[in-house]
């Protein structure tokens, strides 16, 4: 079952890349994303959701940690690619991390169906990867990969705690 995940999600994410999609909130962070690399700060070039801002750039109130992260690795990397490879790239750590919170959390034997066994981690990563909406997010430059990356080494880190 991993492999057809592993497949669906690269092959998801480099159709977006073929089409340069990245959405409007992709479009968002990726302006963002691109002024912390040019050593512009934390601002933006674009005035989305009717904001009515007064000048350009001016000081983004989004949520920091995607751009930030997104703009210091398009100082290393080009960030034409850094925006369609980085989110499968969590995205698939998000599934790897919930398997690892699921089988904490459920330990025991969940199902046994035609002799394959199921547990509380195959059952967490089926409701991520199955759903659209998941692949999606993961595949455009959204904060959705690192924040479920970042909530499940949360719980994994409070489990051992």
């Amino acid at each position: 079952m991993a492999p057809f995940f592993l497949w669906a999600h690269v092959r998801f994410g480099l159709w977006n890349a073929s089409q340069k999609n990245t959405g409007f909130d992709g479009g968002y962070y990726t302006d963002i994303a691109q002024n912390v690399r040019d050593h512009l700060g934390f601002v933006t070039d674009v005035s989305p959701f009717h904001q009515s801002l007064p000048y350009f750039p001016h000081p983004s109130p989004v949520y920091p940690l995607w751009p930030w992260i997104l703009g210091l690795l398009g100082r290393v990397f080009p960030m034409d690619s850094m925006i369609y490879v980085l989110p499968p790239i969590l995205g698939i750590t998000t599934l790897v991390l919930a398997w690892k919170v699921g089988r904490a959390a459920f330990p025991r034997l969940v199902l046994k169906w035609k002799g394959v066994e199921l547990h509380g981690g195959h059952f967490l990563v089926m409701a991520f990867a199955f759903h659209r909406l998941f692949l999606e997010s993961t595949a455009r430059p959204y904060t959705e990969g690192l924040a479920y990356s970042l909530l499940f080494c949360a719980l994994l880190r409070a489990k051992r705690l």
